[in-house]
């Protein structure tokens, strides 16, 4: 805590190992056709670090950042479907789960008739994923950019949220064990720019 109790910077350091980990063979099959594999064993090393709190009384900001090392260190079992063959070999990454992300944001505040009146933006960055377990797709690494702006006074409170500012355009993916034929139904695209406004009164 750098800054008495108002900021708070957070370290970790980790390292997971998890064994015989069941995934989905065939999700497309009827539910009682249903068959599992099993991921002999796989590792995470990583490092997080966070960093929350005021920086003055006017000035807040959430920042982080993570690094995460992951390979299947056993294979699972592997399947055919026509020439195809499916499963999650040895030296693979798990799919979904980015090697690095960073994340940030910060608002400032000012008196302004009688209230507050705020600005912010957020940062949000993860690079380069494997969509699938043969680490044969991959979907680019992309940045979005958010901006807010609000008035608060007494309890009410006024704000316009802009989310990815910028339009950015990317494709999503779980973080889940399933199989490379199947990657499409994980696929997500990113939401266009959306300008959302608010008025809220607590009590």
């Amino acid at each position: 805590q750098p800054n008495g109790d108002q900021l708070l910077v957070t370290g970790t350091v980790y390292h997971v190992v998890e064994e015989d980990v069941a995934f989905l063979l065939n999700p497309l099959a009827p539910a009682s056709e249903v068959r599992f594999g099993n991921i002999g064993e796989y590792e995470s090393l990583g490092f997080e670090l966070e960093v929350v709190g005021r920086i003055s009384d006017a000035w807040r900001i959430q920042a982080g950042y993570s690094y995460i090392d992951n390979e299947v260190v056993e294979g699972g079992t592997a399947f055919t479907f026509g020439p195809l063959q499916f499963g999650f070999e040895s030296g693979t990454r798990l799919p979904g789960i980015p090697e690095h992300g960073v994340n940030l944001a910060s608002f400032y505040e000012i008196p302004f008739a009688r209230g507050q009146l705020g600005f912010g933006g957020s940062i949000n960055y993860q690079d380069d994923i494997f969509a699938s377990g043969e680490n044969q797709a991959v979907y680019d690494g992309w940045t979005e950019v958010g901006a807010v702006a609000y008035f608060r006074r007494d309890r009410w409170k006024v704000q316009l949220n802009v989310i990815n500012l910028l339009d950015e355009e990317y494709l999503l993916t779980q973080a889940s064990v399933t199989p490379d034929a199947f990657a499409a139904i994980r696929v997500g695209t990113s939401r266009a720019r959306t300008v959302i406004g608010s008025i809220a009164y607590e009590f």
